[in-house]
């Protein structure tokens, strides 16, 4: 499984509710969720981490030289410009590459009984993944998607 698949399903397990007022799930399903969760978050974290880590150290003295400076020329604006949208491809570049690395994960799924009773605590658990508003069907779809083998 790829870096990528494994925060896709971290933002989707993260959303996931144990109860809704009406409904609880089971303890065992709740358990196998925060597994997940768990695992998946580590992952999850140290990718961000890796991700700072590299764009703070591609920072070059120059570019903190002109974003501090308070009256730049137009000259200057134009070379500061000019390393951000570098420093945005390097990034962009160590993401795509980043978010392809294979990671060892356990490959977690559920039955059908399980996806029923995430259906009930979650049947009104509108979302927002990575600024996408998702209606409680969509996400539940998605989920579907992702989760159900």
């Amino acid at each position: 499984m790829t870096t990528d698949d494994v925060i896709t399903r971290y933002n989707f397990i993260s959303k996931i509710q144990f109860g809704n007022g009406e409904n609880s799930m089971p303890k065992e399903l709740k358990v196998k969720i925060m597994k997940m969760r768990i695992e998946f978050g580590k992952i999850n974290n140290a990718f961000d981490s890796d991700v700072q880590e590299f764009s703070r150290g591609i920072i070059t003295d120059r570019f903190n030289e002109l974003q501090n400076k308070p009256n730049r020329t137009q000259k200057e604006e134009k070379e500061l410009g000019q390393i951000i949208n570098n420093y945005n491809q390097e990034i962009n570049e160590y993401v795509k590459r980043r978010c392809l690395d294979e990671v060892e994960i356990n490959e977690y799924t559920f039955s059908e009984d399980e996806y029923a009773i995430i259906i009930d605590t979650n049947s009104e658990n509108d979302v927002t993944i990575n600024n996408i508003n998702l209606k409680a069907p969509d996400f539940l779809e998605e989920f579907y998607k992702i989760f159900m083998k």
